[in-house]
């Protein structure tokens, strides 16, 4: 997910995405979740964090919301033992604004553009690029 080429991280969110949310219907997916699921959960947030090109952002959100629809107690869970880890998905941000946009990623399960938002404005905190001319020029390519 964390690879340069757009179109190939594109096809590799889609696959997830649909696979997340057609897991509920069938048990042996379900455990590929719950088993693989803080492993998928770390490389989104890795690549939200500046791993992966800016331009497959909204692609990270989607995967979030996935998670946040289906696997609602699994994925609150799985976000607090990365809020506590040192320097991670960032050594930029701090544990209080990690909680914050935990809080409000957990909060949106239904509005992909809010959530979308809410996702650009974190990985710009990860990057070192919220508040400067370059972000604010940049948000709406994003």
């Amino acid at each position: 997910m964390s690879l340069p080429e757009a179109p190939t991280v594109k096809a590799a969110c889609l696959f997830l995405v649909t696979f997340i949310n057609q897991s509920c219907d069938h048990n042996v997916m379900v455990i590929v979740v719950n088993e693989q699921g803080m492993s998928l959960l770390e490389q989104t947030l890795r690549c939200i964090g500046g791993e992966a090109p800016r331009s497959v952002i909204d692609l990270m959100a989607d995967i979030l919301l996935s998670l946040n629809k289906n696997y609602f107690d699994r994925l609150c869970a799985w976000m607090t033992v990365f809020l506590h880890r040192d320097g991670f998905p960032s050594s930029r941000i701090t544990v209080m604004q990690k909680e914050h946009y935990i809080r409000m990623i957990l909060t949106e399960k239904v509005n992909k553009r809010k959530l979308q938002e809410t996702v650009k404005e974190f990985t710009l905190l990860c990057r070192g690029l919220l508040g400067t001319e370059y972000a604010s020029q940049i948000v709406t390519y994003l």
